[in-house]
């Protein structure tokens, strides 16, 4: 959890976008936890950037927006998460 802690300071102090695989991906797991779906769906959005064959970011996108009622479009994300091969979508 600490080091997740100091990914997440070290990221969102930069300037820069942070392009350590997977970081976007923490952060939005984090911002989830903490109900702030639009922000986790944000991150996770910003992880397919960097890493577009990522399932799991289309899926945790996918039940962030679930969350928020935005049913149609977490159809789209659940439904690439699949295509990829994430056993859960």
């Amino acid at each position: 959890m600490k080091i997740i802690f100091v990914l997440f300071i070290a990221c969102t102090s930069l300037t820069t976008a942070c392009q350590i695989p997977g970081a976007y991906l923490n952060m939005g797991y984090m911002k989830a936890n903490l109900q702030d779906h639009k922000g986790a769906i944000a991150d996770f959005a910003r992880e397919i950037e960097f890493t577009p064959n990522d399932a799991k970011s289309y899926y945790s996108k996918g039940v962030s927006r679930l969350s928020l009622g935005q049913k149609h479009i977490r159809c789209l994300d659940i439904s690439n998460a699949g295509e990829l091969g994430f056993e859960k979508a």
